[in-house]
């Protein structure tokens, strides 16, 4: 290993992105479509509407999920980084019954 290949080693750019592998892919994808299926089937079987939406905030993406029950006029949203993080956010506020914050 010459000098300038060792200093170029160690000083890599912080915005330069790891490129995830063929496995990580794929365990994501199904930890996504497993949590959006449990919890679209949860609100289809309690009658609630299910809604995802990527939004922009400030220079930053983030995700919302929102549930609303149309018989009720109940409705709450969750905000999360990942989908799937408020995916489990907003399951865990619907088996908690949690509505209107």
């Amino acid at each position: 290993m010459t000098a300038a290949s060792a200093y170029d080693s160690a000083n890599i750019a912080p915005n330069v992105v790891i490129a995830a592998t063929s496995t990580a892919v794929r365990d994501a994808r199904e930890a996504l479509g497993t949590a959006y299926d449990a919890l679209s089937k949860r609100c289809a079987q309690l009658g609630y509407d299910l809604s995802t939406m990527q939004e922009s905030k400030v220079q930053k993406t983030t995700h919302r999920v929102a549930v609303t029950d149309p018989r009720g006029g109940r409705r709450f949203a969750v905000y999360g980084d990942s989908l799937t993080e408020a995916l489990d956010m907003a399951a865990d506020r619907l088996n908690r019954g949690e509505w209107g914050r």
